[in-house]
């Protein structure tokens, strides 16, 4: 048994034979640097292997994030184009009327082009959808009176619902009612509130 230097791996390695079979000695040295050259192909092959997978990882997930913000971006521009619906909720009106006014300036500030408002009014506040009730009172410093907030908000387009059982309670039938207010039916409500984007209550 001989001990030999290999050049290779910079380490000794035991090679079978006589010390006088050079060409024994130089096809052991020929083989194992075959099989390092081939462990450092196959770590080679392995490095490019796991390169081109998170590559493909890093591909997969931009693409996902690009398709998902374009979602958000169609959406956005749907729900631009599309009308927003608001329901301006009121329950008061003698008994408060800086309520009653703020939810009329409200409405009115918010009805126009692809924007419709519901004004809803229950409890005491279905009295101000009544014919003969007088509206032609004003709160604070402002001059503008609540029949002229309501009739602005009308002809612009807003609609006044009516709560039918606040309705039957306070006597205010349908023939009774102001122009442009109804008293609802449930389908009606239940439609004005599915609808309905957002609720400001009063």
């Amino acid at each position: 048994m001989v001990i030999g230097a290999d050049v290779v791996s910079g380490a000794q390695v035991v090679h079978g034979g006589c010390a006088n079979d050079g060409t024994h000695f130089a096809t052991s040295a020929l083989e194992l640097n075959a099989v390092v050259r081939r462990t450092h192909k196959v770590q080679g092959s392995y490095e490019a292997m796991r390169t081109n997978i998170l590559y493909s990882v890093l591909l997969v997930a931009t693409m996902a994030t690009q398709a998902v913000n374009a979602q958000d971006d169609a959406a956005k521009v749907v729900a631009a184009e599309r009308e927003q619906s608001f329901v301006v909720h009121l329950s008061h009106f003698t008994d408060d009327l800086h309520r009653a006014f703020m939810a009329l300036k409200t409405a009115d500030m918010l009805v126009g082009e692809k924007v419709t408002v519901t004004l809803y009014l229950d409890l005491e506040a279905v009295r101000l959808a009544e014919r003969r009730q007088d509206l032609e009172v004003t709160w604070g410093s402002s001059p503008t009176t609540l029949g002229e907030l309501y009739t602005r908000f009308t002809e612009k387009g807003g609609r006044v619902l009516i709560c039918s059982h606040c309705a039957h309670g306070a006597r205010v039938a349908p023939m009774g009612a102001r122009p442009n207010a109804l008293i609802a039916t449930e389908d009606d409500l239940r439609t004005m509130w599915l609808d309905a984007d957002k609720v400001i209550d009063y």
